[in-house]
């Protein structure tokens, strides 16, 4: 069971980093309501700057920042890509690679079912660099 619910979740995750690839809004959908978003934003000597941020923060910077996005093809495509149960969880960890500004960075999600028996995203934590 254990083997078979990691599959699933790394099924969903290949299908949620597709959608983000195609700029699908559903993919928000995927979130729960109370998940929360850890972003550490490096400048270009390596200073980290850490945002927890949660659904309804994310959710405007998406909107806003989708059709610049879109126009310099701000996709990010995932290798190294495994997942482990942690509990109610499914930690997947994988390297993200921007392909608009060229790099690899260190990325992680938890998908935990909601009450409907959903894969939900309860935690994410993403590496950006400006």
């Amino acid at each position: 069971p254990a083997e078979q619910t990691a599959r699933e979740v790394l099924g969903l995750f290949d299908k949620l980093a597709q959608m983000g690839r195609d700029f699908d809004d559903a993919v928000l959908g995927y979130y729960a309501e109370g998940a929360v978003i850890h972003m550490t934003g490096l400048d270009g000597v390596g200073n980290a700057l850490m945002v927890n941020m949660s659904l309804s923060d994310l959710i405007p910077l998406y909107h806003k920042g989708k059709p610049t996005a879109q126009e310099v093809g701000d996709i990010s495509s995932y290798s190294n890509v495994r997942a482990r149960i942690h509990g109610e969880r499914v930690i997947v960890r994988a390297t993200r690679y921007s392909h608009w500004k060229q790099y690899f960075s260190p990325y992680a999600v938890a998908f935990q079912r909601n009450a409907d028996g959903d894969w939900k995203i309860v935690e994410e934590w993403v590496e950006v660099r400006r």
